[in-house]
């Protein structure tokens, strides 16, 4: 992994170890160093796999705004997992420049 897929892996881990609460930069502290330790324990499957879930849940969250998926017998939640099976698909046909391009704007969120 390079350093922004990196980058990208542990903000993502950052949040999901950061707790609410009075102390606020104790625990961005605490959420940061846990975070590094998690990501350093991970095997490396699992780091492309973790990357590949925070893209494909970005580009669900880009394109769920348009029409896309909608059917007339539809419900919100077949129309989620259709998003996120094409997301899935698409992402397996990003070339190496396309990936670079989506990471530098998950980077920038």
């Amino acid at each position: 992994m390079n350093s922004i897929e990196r980058k990208i892996v542990l903000n993502y881990l950052r949040n999901i170890n950061y707790k609410d609460g009075l102390f606020v930069i104790i625990n961005s502290i605490k959420a940061r160093y846990e975070s590094q330790e998690q990501y350093d324990n991970m095997p490396i499957e699992e780091k492309e796999l973790m990357l590949k879930k925070i893209v494909v849940n970005y580009l669900v969250d880009s394109i769920s705004q348009s029409l896309i998926g909608y059917t007339v017998h539809g419900t919100p939640n077949k129309r989620i997992l259709k998003l996120h099976k094409l997301m899935r698909n698409k992402y397996d046909d990003l070339s190496d420049e396309e990936r670079a391009i989506i990471y530098q704007k998950i980077l920038k969120n």
